[in-house]
């Protein structure tokens, strides 16, 4: 049975060659864009092209931001990296990238760990294939801008509290804005995707079960990393054959239970509310087979509606606050322009007000242009595709990292890219940017559903304190921002601090008759 008389020596032996084994192909792997002729940087043992990554000495946005500029340089349209020993694909040819995210189904995958058998990942964002299609076509009705602004009383209702927290932090300048806008994130996404009033805003000292949860999701963590990591290196039918957890089972049954509470109360007490949770409601309701959802549809998609914006919405509002502290001028046009049309509408925030808010709108999509949620956009190839115009095929299985935040600052694309310019998207000049050059949310037919619902929420967010509030940048504020490791996510170390000023409503009246006269 063993291969000597020696236990010990046979399973040395058996882990030599393993090891061996392991080597040889890793290193095989390496050159798998060489021997295909794509240009890209040379792979290294363990790390591949990521070492900088891996070893703290650059963001990931940074690491595809230096790749980029460096191969555009050489007038490539794509090029070829490895994570450690996974060949990835970088587009950087803006068809390319239309092929990618539009054009073809054959990278309908983000290429994330699912299970059918754990509710958590059974959503919009982890799904795959047919299996994605059906989901996605079930739920696309309730993020159509008619249900958007079904849901925006929840935003009007949180916006009070904002308010009232915002007055209560501007009395110990400097404030460290990022701990409110979570706080309002989580109330808002708590109420529309599990209809429960959490009120993180009104006890401001203690965390709630959401933040404490919601952190230790995304939190850098051993554990995190590893249940993050395996899933790129091990075949995921291999992983459900042994029930691989992507998520710790208290994080787990936390989330299972809070929603199936959730529906059951609802249910039995007859309570019918203008949210996004009373629609999946709905949905696990209809007679029609093709509408209906799942208890684990709603329990995941529920899941990923709060996680990603827990800390994309409340980031992206963070960010675009730093800009606007830093521009004065910037500010002050933008306060105008919401007391102008405050004023029209009696000082009512309606759905119809925020629209006509134009500035606000290009204010907002500039910041989300020099700070987007996340530094790249990952698809996998589900089948072979070969690129058009090239003798190129990317295999089935391959990885695709399209570099959204390096293309956001090609100067190409958005001439003096590190100025902060709202101007870039006003009517006139949206319609000089390339298409497929501003990807926050993705494009195609894997767009962020809830971008709508996140920009709103946004804007709600710099409404009320702009209305409210002249804010400037701290000293305390760690300039240039350091920013964290987190591959996924575009997030400071480090707070941003503001001082808030508040303006009282005869200031804000005398100033809107001076500017009228």
């Amino acid at each position: 049975m063993f291969l000597t008389e020696n236990i010990i020596i046979d399973l040395l032996g058996i882990f030599v060659a393993l090891l061996l084994t392991f080597v040889v192909n890793h290193i095989w792997t390496l050159g798998y864009w060489k021997r295909r002729g794509v240009s890209g940087p040379e792979g290294i043992f363990l790390f591949g092209s990521m070492k900088d990554f891996f070893l703290s000495k650059k963001t990931m946005a940074d690491f595809l931001k230096d790749l980029y500029n460096e191969y555009k340089s050489k007038g490539e349209r794509y090029i070829g990296c490895y994570l450690s020993g996974r060949p990835i694909f970088v587009p950087i040819d803006l068809d390319v990238i239309k092929e990618v995210l539009v054009t073809h189904d054959n990278f309908d995958s983000h290429g994330f760990y699912y299970n059918e058998n754990q509710p958590l990942t059974i959503n919009v964002f982890t799904l795959a294939g047919t299996r994605w299609k059906e989901v996605r076509t079930k739920l696309t009705p309730s993020f159509t801008p008619g249900k958007i602004k079904m849901a925006y009383n929840s935003l009007l209702d949180c916006k009070l509290d904002l308010k009232v927290l915002l007055d209560k932090a501007s009395k110990n300048n400097p404030v460290n804005i990022k701990d409110i806008l979570v706080r309002f994130t989580i109330d808002v996404i708590g109420s529309s995707a599990f209809g429960l009033d959490i009120g993180s805003m009104k006890d401001s000292d203690e965390p709630s079960d959401f933040v404490i949860n919601g952190n230790k999701v995304i939190e850098p963590s051993i554990e995190n990393s590893v249940r993050f990591i395996i899933p790129f290196i091990v075949n995921h039918n291999i992983l459900r054959a042994f029930n691989f957890t992507a998520f710790n089972q208290h994080i787990n049954d936390f989330y299972v239970n809070t929603t199936l509470s959730t529906i059951k109360y609802r249910e039995e007490n007859n309570i019918v509310r203008n949210d996004f949770m009373n629609l999946l409601i709905q949905m696990k309701n209809s007679k029609n087979e093709h509408e209906r959802l799942s208890i684990s549809e709603i329990v995941g998609q529920s899941f990923v509606f709060y996680i990603a914006g827990f800390e994309t919405s409340s980031t992206s509002t963070n960010f675009a606050i730093f800009e606007l502290s830093q521009h004065q001028d910037i500010q002050d046009k933008l306060r105008q322009e919401i007391n102008l049309v405050m004023n029209k509408y009696e000082n009512q925030l309606t759905y119809e007000a925020v629209q006509e808010m134009v500035y606000l709108d290009q204010v907002v999509y500039e910041s989300l242009r020099m700070h987007p949620p996340s530094p790249f956009l990952m698809r996998q190839c589900n089948k072979d595709y070969k690129v058009t115009g090239t003798d190129l095929t990317i295999q089935k299985g391959t990885l695709v990292f399209i570099p959204s935040y390096a293309i956001q600052y090609d100067p190409e694309y958005y001439p003096n890219p590190y100025k902060f310019e709202p101007e870039r998207f006003n009517a006139e000049n949206k319609k000089a940017i390339p298409s497929y050059s501003w990807l926050p949310f993705g494009e195609g037919p894997r767009i962020c559903l809830g971008m709508r619902f996140g920009i709103q929420q946004m804007k709600i967010a710099l409404i009320t304190l702009i209305q409210h509030f002249k804010f400037s940048l701290n000293k305390r504020t760690t300039l240039p921002l350091k920013m964290s490791r987190l591959p996924f996510l575009m997030k400071t170390e480090h707070g941003i601090y503001i001082d808030l000023e508040v303006i009282n409503s005869e200031d804000q009246t005398r100033e809107h008759k001076n500017k009228n006269e």
